[in-house]
């Protein structure tokens, strides 16, 4: 079996990069796929897996039932919990996850 080391490009230190509060939204596939590859430990136990959504627009609410319309939910898991939760795995596998820091391109 081949394998191919994780590489994260990114203009912030790994330090920022794994400790900042990114918003994130994760499909069901790609919920399935962490737990089955051995990366999704954590996102068993946060069990934040929402059915459907609520959209409002002036004063009306709007439900959209996920679960029930496509047997399927989303799970919101932050970003950097997701790259944590992948080098952890990579460890655990004797890999590593490297850290590119690129340099600045444009200003922020």
């Amino acid at each position: 079996m081949q394998r191919i080391d994780s590489v994260v490009l990114e203009r912030r230190s790994q330090e920022h990069v794994q400790h900042r509060v990114r918003a994130g939204v994760l499909e069901q596939g790609t919920v399935d796929l962490l737990r089955e590859t051995g990366g999704g430990d954590r996102i068993l136990r946060k069990d934040e897996v929402h059915g459907g959504v609520h959209l409002q627009f002036d004063e009306e609410r709007l439900h959209i039932p996920f679960l029930e319309l496509t047997g399927r939910a989303i799970t919101g898991y932050g970003q950097q919990e997701v790259v944590k939760d992948l080098g952890e795995r990579r460890q655990r596998d004797g890999g590593q996850m490297l850290f590119a820091r690129l340099p600045q391109c444009h200003p922020d």
